[in-house]
């Protein structure tokens, strides 16, 4: 009573240390926790009420007036209190954890009260100490660690000491203690809580280069990473729960209307196929949206849907009978060619734009040149074999030369058989078979193909079919027009020794306008060369046998 006079004399009157108390609780309670906040708001309000009741009583504390009102005083502060307990733990176990792991609901019965306590004495959020102490030891009281931590709070020998915890294996005084040494922390580090808990699992020097680096998690031991996300990563409340649920329902009824809708449309109406997922699709996106159910059933079976899968499936059609005619227009074009086109118009999307006309001529050069390097490493080779397999200079260099003509041919014909084919495109496969003889329609017009199984002369340069009757046909120059220049001779005794004589002198008569080229000229009379040797000796045998 004296001591209170005394007090409020010296601060200058009631008023004036009302005012300076209530600056020194404002100041005390900076940080804590909303629920921290109120429990110390009800006992600061007790405290005023206290003395203005004492001040009424003439500072007499023995006063009867004094004694009613001050147990009056007590019994609120102590029901408001246990509403606000009672309260906080109700919501919690309602409402989640708030941004953290675990809520106070969380805790263990017999460890509720102290975790409440502790968040009440420290200002710190009862959730994070719940959290934390559940990452911490799984609420063992007897738990110890590898690095030698004890306790629910896993304290390490060192820091309960500097702390003044004298038992870390009793769980009431670690829990108050846990929200002490938290408390500091959070001052320490003006509120950050991610850097409190640096602090706490890994010691404050640990937390202070975690925040001088700029938050770097490489400073960090794997350990700590791991801790901070495992408190402050928030668990879904009750409400959340029961809508998490409903969204799994309502996702395994889309399961079974889409498996449905495959079943009795797939393959057999796409228009129907695509109609029944639109509307599926779009009654979901309604329903998350709040749509009630019958609202959003009439939505999404609406006019409006049904014109969407419509002008998609035109969409559809569209593209495709794009990609059919360019598919088309391939048959048209070489395999070199077929290849630059399609490069185009993957990439720019269109092959007649100023841009796809460059990429298709720069892709055609290089596909020229691939083809050109091809064919020489192929002679080459080639050339090289022959040489190690016993052949001469000349017969390797032969060979290549045929090689190298036998690829030019390839090319020719490439162009030849994708000209037939480009006129396919352009009208019907019925244009490839236009001819009764037999014949190819070519970008110059229609060129035919002769045909010799029964015989005949060749006086021009023309494509023609060889090999069409059914027995074998030889393919005979005629120097004068006239005569095949084969001539063979022996001895009149074949007996006496001698030899038999064959005379090939083939001729090629070749003009500018007749448009061979000297690769293809060459080809020819190698192939002519080949299969003269090749016969050689069947003409031997037969000259001896009519000579016999």
């Amino acid at each position: 009573m004296g001591r209170q006079l005394a007090s409020d004399m010296a601060a200058g009157g009631a008023a004036y240390a009302d005012a300076i108390a209530k600056s020194k609780f404002d100041q005390r309670t900076i940080g804590f926790s909303p629920t921290a906040q109120s429990a110390a708001s009800i006992n600061e309000d007790a405290r005023v009420k206290d003395l203005n009741a004492l001040r009424d009583a003439g500072n007499n504390a023995a006063s009867e007036a004094y004694l009613k009102a001050a147990q009056s005083i007590e019994q609120v502060r102590v029901t408001e209190l246990q509403t606000l307990q009672s309260r906080t733990i109700l919501d919690a176990g309602t409402n989640g954890s708030g941004r953290y792991s675990k809520s106070l609901a969380d805790a263990p019965a017999q460890y509720r009260d102290a975790y409440y306590q502790s968040s009440l004495a420290s200002g710190v959020n009862a959730d994070l100490l719940v959290s934390q102490g559940f990452r911490e030891s799984g609420f063992n009281p007897t738990a110890v660690s590898s690095a030698g931590a004890r306790g629910i709070a896993q304290f390490m020998p060192d820091t309960a000491r500097g702390i003044g915890l004298t038992n870390s294996f009793d769980p009431i005084q670690s829990i108050m203690k846990q929200g002490e040494l938290m408390a500091q922390l959070l001052k320490q580090f003006n509120g950050n809580e991610t850097l409190a808990l640096v602090g706490y699992n890994a010691g404050p020097k640990t937390a202070e280069r975690y925040r001088d680096s700029g938050f770097d998690p490489s400073v960090l031991r794997k350990e700590t990473r791991d801790y901070i996300p495992a408190i402050t990563t928030a668990r879904p409340g009750a409400e959340q729960m029961v809508k998490t649920y409903q969204d799994l329902d309502r996702e395994q009824e889309n399961a079974s209307k889409n498996l449905e809708n495959l079943r009795n449309n797939y393959g057999k109406n796409g228009q129907a196929l695509a109609l029944n997922e639109a509307q599926q699709a779009e009654y979901t996106r309604l329903i998350s949206q709040g749509v009630p159910p019958l609202q959003a059933a009439a939505m999404a079976g609406g006019e409006l849907t049904k014109k969407i899968v419509e002008l998609g499936q035109s969409a559809k059609m569209v593209q495709f009978a794009s990609d059919n005619q360019f598919n088309r227009e391939q048959l048209g074009r070489s395999a070199s060619d077929q290849n630059a086109y399609a490069q185009a118009r993957s990439r720019i999307g269109d092959t007649t734009s100023p841009e796809a006309q460059r990429m298709i001529a720069d892709i055609r050069e290089t596909n020229d040149l691939i083809d050109a390097k091809n064919s020489a490493s192929s002679a080459l080779s080639g050339f090289a074999q022959d040489l190690a397999h016993g052949a001469t200079a000349a017969q390797a260099a032969a060979s290549a030369l045929g090689r190298l003509a036998d690829s030019v041919l390839n090319k020719v014909i490439d162009s030849l058989v994708s000209s037939a084919f480009g006129s396919v495109a352009k009208g019907g496969l019925g244009s490839l078979f236009g001819f009764a003889d037999g014949g190819i329609m070519t970008s110059n017009g229609p060129l035919p193909l002769h045909s010799y199984a029964t015989g005949g002369i060749a006086n021009s340069p023309q494509l023609a079919l060889f090999g069409e009757g059914r027995g074998p046909e030889a393919f005979v120059p005629l120097p004068d027009g006239k005569r095949i220049p084969v001539a063979m001779s022996q001895p009149a005794n074949m007996n006496a020794g001698g030899s038999v004589s064959v005379t090939h002198s083939p001729q090629y008569n070749v003009t500018p306008a007749s448009g061979v080229t000297p690769e293809q000229l060459a080809a020819v009379v190698d192939r002519n060369n080949r299969d003269f040797a090749n016969r050689l000796p069947a003409l031997i045998k037969e000259a001896s046998r009519r000579r016999a």
